[in-house]
């Protein structure tokens, strides 16, 4: 894959145990699997991988593992450095450049100005000295042309808009600076971002169907619309139950089953809410996943639980195809 070219991007989950522990071994299996997949690279330690809640010396493994497994490979490793500190991001951003990543990014810092935020994303790129992709959120107080401010600082090369208005992202797209490029991070809505001339996604189910990701973005970029949005709408009917109910558990259950993630979200974060990651959620959303679990282990058949959240395709006793 050529340096900043976009493409699809697998959002590797890390694996943990019941205390939250990194499991490198489990991380490595997940990593040379999905290596196999027609995708374009891997995303390490993004909201999907739960970076902002792994210690440093667990997502400096965890890069490290995955630059080594793709080394050669001519796959891209993007690797997300945003941390709760402007000094731990920095120091990650260094680890990245030092392992051979191919280009970081990094969540917008909590609660910052655009003044603020303009000085993070210009630190942390001449830190790594490589591509920095930056962040359009839902939870983001910058606006488009904030967002556009920010793609003219040297070292930044493109933005991962999972904003909730797509319309967001279509003037993202718009308005680009030359050579930047637009990664979409809506699981929703891949079809629709590459006819608008998305570069890329990075979507948490392409953990579980990247060949089909990697599909629809191809046959939209072919201009083979039909199929691309059958393709779109078959997925979403596939994932618009379990994401009613919590958006990060089903993923890892399905990922789980399909070789690539673990059992369950690590537990909150004890950040104050205003300040809390993108990702995070509050602690409701982890508790109902845990207890989701918890049951489907011990009570299979519990009419309580049918009745708060139907099976759907893609959970624990299912063998997943990787394609549809």
């Amino acid at each position: 894959m050529e340096k900043n070219s976009g493409g699809i991007l697998i959002p590797l989950c890390s694996p943990c145990d019941a205390q939250d522990r990194f499991l490198p071994g489990e991380f490595e299996q997940a990593v040379r699997l999905s290596l196999r997949e027609p995708a374009d690279g891997l995303y390490v330690c993004g909201g999907t991988g739960e970076g902002l809640k792994m210690r440093l010396e667990e997502r400096k493994e965890a890069c490290e593992i995955a630059v080594s497994a793709a080394s050669g490979s001519g796959r891209h490793v993007l690797v997300q450095i945003g941390a709760h500190t402007w000094r731990d991001a920095l120091e990650l951003a260094e680890h990245a450049a030092r392992t051979g990543a191919d280009a970081i990014s990094s969540v917008p810092l909590p609660d910052a100005s655009q003044a603020e935020l303009a000085a993070y994303y210009r630190a942390v790129a001449a830190a790594s000295g490589l591509d920095t992709i930056i962040y359009h959120t839902p939870q983001s107080s910058q606006t488009v042309e904030q967002v556009l401010e920010c793609l003219e600082i040297p070292g930044v090369t493109g933005v991962k808009s999972s904003s909730n208005d797509f319309f967001s992202t279509i003037r993202l797209l718009a308005e680009l600076p030359q050579g930047k490029i637009l990664f979409n991070g809506k699981d929703e809505s891949p079809v629709p971002a590459a006819v608008q001339g998305a570069h890329g996604g990075i979507g948490m189910w392409a953990n579980v169907f990247p060949a089909a990701y990697a599909d629809m973005y191809r046959l939209a970029k072919a201009g083979s619309f039909r199929e691309a949005f059958a393709l779109q709408t078959k997925l979403n009917e596939l994932w618009r139950s379990p994401w009613a109910f919590c958006p990060a558990s089903p993923v890892f259950s399905a990922a789980r089953a399909a070789g690539t993630g673990c059992s369950a979200p690590r537990r909150p974060s004890p950040t104050k809410p205003s300040a809390a990651p993108f990702w995070s959620g509050p602690a409701r959303s982890w508790r109902s996943c845990a207890h989701m679990e918890k049951e489907e282990e011990h009570e299979p058949d519990s009419p309580h639980r049918h009745a708060r959240q139907p099976r759907h395709p893609g959970h624990h006793d299912l063998r997943l195809p990787r394609s549809l």
